[in-house]
């Protein structure tokens, strides 16, 4: 995550004006402070250039010791404008810019599609479809620095999903659809494997929409999880040679 850059161009006594070059919007008067007591401060942010004004008066907030001061005013975030009121806060998703879910689609054993969409529930995690999803088991040998070789089978599965815009949910001019592979292993995997945190039982990844390709993706979970594969090594050269 980027570390927000704040410069301090001026203070005097507990008045102060600080500055971050970053974009976005937001006009707030709001209460700053952890104590019986705080400071007010105002945000002004109109696009490009994030203003902070620390004043010196003071403002009481109470004893609970929360972070949910008081605030007043608007700002805009991830397509939608937040308006604050004290202590409440009303979200309004901008109808051209927001998005809304259309579907969740599970390729099947078969090669074809299931769809599932507001009017047409269906939980793809029932024994119903897990039975008729296409599926892939792939023997691994995953290196630990403790236990040195170990077995693991790569479970992997794909869906596909869409999102339309709220007032154009009639067309796919704007959708944007997104098909991931999900993964599961079989063990714990992963540096942290064996310790009280636990390692890692399940991942994912993005593949391209007109394909059904995961090469590209399990080279990369081989890569961030030290794994390797002899039988899907041995597959690809196969599938290469009935090619050729």
């Amino acid at each position: 995550m980027k570390k927000l850059k704040v410069i301090r161009i001026g203070k005097r006594k507990n008045f102060k004006v600080e500055f971050s070059p970053n974009w976005g919007f937001t006009i707030k008067y709001l209460v700053i402070g952890y104590s019986d007591y705080g400071y007010a401060q105002f945000l002004w942010h109109f696009f490009y250039g994030q203003f902070f004004i620390t004043f010196p008066w003071k403002h009481k907030v109470g004893k609970d010791y929360s972070c949910d001061h008081p605030s007043y005013g608007l700002t805009y975030h991830n397509n939608s404008l937040m308006f604050y009121w004290n202590k409440k806060c009303k979200v309004w998703n901008l109808p051209f810019f927001s998005y809304d879910w259309i579907r969740t689609s599970l390729l099947l054993s078969n090669g074809t599609w299931e769809h599932e969409s507001k009017g047409n529930r269906k939980d793809f995690y029932n024994k119903e479809w897990t039975d008729k999803q296409w599926e892939i088991t792939i023997p691994y040998k995953h290196t630990t620095s403790s236990e040195g070789h170990i077995d693991v089978d790569v479970k992997c599965h794909i869906t596909e999903r869409e999102w339309r815009r709220k007032w154009f949910k009639w067309t796919k001019t704007s959708a944007k659809i997104s098909r991931t592979v999900a993964v599961e292993f079989s063990d714990e995997v992963g540096p942290r494997r064996g310790s009280w945190k636990g390692g890692v039982l399940g991942t994912g990844f993005k593949i391209p929409n007109n394909t059904t390709d995961i090469d590209k993706g399990l080279k990369k979970m081989e890569k961030e999880y030290n794994m390797y594969s002899v039988a899907w090594d041995r597959h690809k050269k196969i599938k290469q040679i009935t090619k050729n």
